[in-house]
């Protein structure tokens, strides 16, 4: 699963022409892989803002709506120029929710959906990939249930005819009450 490491978030006090700017520096991680990403709140906000013109062009799903709503009242509103300690204590806070958020949105971006709306979450997922600098192979690693969203080792995976995997007891459930696979719908009925 797809993580950001809150501690410790590093906020480091850079300068440029005598005038400091901070860098927040978060940790990501899959559990194989790890990297950080350093970002001003400039860079975090011109993010959030086409984030959520995109975001606007999809509220016809009402996760996404909830979601969007989520991610416009966790990310740091701007200050009035005067950047003290406790304001970066609380933007820290606030990135590293506002990032598992973005996170989170990602993971459910890639649930299949209508087609009309596909090319607009491909390029939400690649807006989102080149924000937070995530490697290339990130979706292989990402090895989880759709279900309960937990890893999936080996031993406990339950493969249904149309190849999705998930736990066996997540999917022994799902199938009692659908008896469909809960990604792509097809029967999970042997004909």
């Amino acid at each position: 699963m797809l993580q950001v490491n809150v501690q410790p978030l590093r906020v480091h006090t850079l300068y440029h022409d005598n005038k400091p700017y901070t860098v927040y520096k978060m940790q990501l991680s899959t559990g194989t892989q790890s990297w950080s990403i350093a970002r001003r709140y400039s860079e975090m906000s011109k993010f959030h803002n086409v984030l959520m013109r995109f975001l606007k062009q999809l509220d016809v799903y009402s996760w996404l709506h909830q979601l969007r709503s989520l991610l416009h009242q966790v990310f740091p509103k701007k200050g009035f120029g005067i950047v003290t300690y406790q304001v970066i204590r609380t933007r820290s806070k606030k990135l590293v929710q506002y990032i598992q958020f973005v996170l989170l949105l990602r993971r459910r971006a890639l649930i299949p959906v209508d087609e009309e709306h596909l090319p607009t979450l491909v390029a939400l997922i690649d807006l989102i990939d080149m924000h937070l600098s995530l490697p290339n192979d990130i979706d292989a690693l990402v090895d989880e249930c759709s279900i309960c969203l937990d890893g999936i080792p080996s031993i406990k995976r339950h493969e249904l005819p149309c190849g999705h995997e998930f736990h066996h007891n997540c999917i022994t459930q799902w199938i009692s009450e659908h008896a469909t696979c809960p990604l792509c719908r097809k029967s999970c009925l042997k004909t």
